[in-house]
């Protein structure tokens, strides 16, 4: 089961990277058509702004699942240094748990504050604000079974 939950997610990495790094591009050629259109004919584009923040905030959510999928995050190794090998396993148990909680809570609240959104639009194109808040929603539900195999491959290995 624990192979297949694997499988699954190195799938998933490779759609999560994949798209991360397409709307990222996607940021990059509208701001330069925008810098284009502002240079040679004096009309810049408006709305370029906030579709580039929505776009900025999608990408950096999804590069969330991927980054911890591939423990790229900074870890402070100064305490597991001092507790052994297997006070390091215990705390990474105890560490992926507290993760996993925060993650459920996150997924729970960020969901009801997207929906809360519904009906709220941005300031300048009129966008349901849902659009903004859901990313967090989709990183902390894609995140998720990433830390359950966390755990699970911990508990595996002690």
């Amino acid at each position: 089961m624990l192979t297949i939950l694997d499988w699954i997610l190195n799938k998933l990495y490779k759609i999560e990277l994949f798209l991360a790094t397409t709307i990222t591009l996607g940021i990059i050629i509208i701001n330069s058509l925008n810098l284009l259109s502002r240079w040679f004919f004096k009309n810049p584009f408006s709305w370029i702004l906030e579709i580039s923040l929505i776009l900025f905030v999608y990408s950096v959510l999804l590069c969330v699942p991927v980054l911890y999928k591939k423990n790229g995050f900074i870890k402070m190794n100064l305490i597991e240094s001092f507790i052994g090998k297997k006070g390091e396993k215990i705390l990474n148990i105890i560490i992926e748990i507290i993760i996993l909680l925060f993650l459920v809570y996150l997924l729970y609240f960020s969901f009801f504050l997207s929906i809360e959104q519904l009906d709220l639009l941005s300031r300048g194109l009129g966008i349901p604000r849902f659009y903004i808040t859901i990313p967090v929603v989709i990183s902390s539900f894609l995140t998720i079974p990433i830390s359950i195999s966390r755990v699970l491959h911990i508990l595996r290995d002690f």
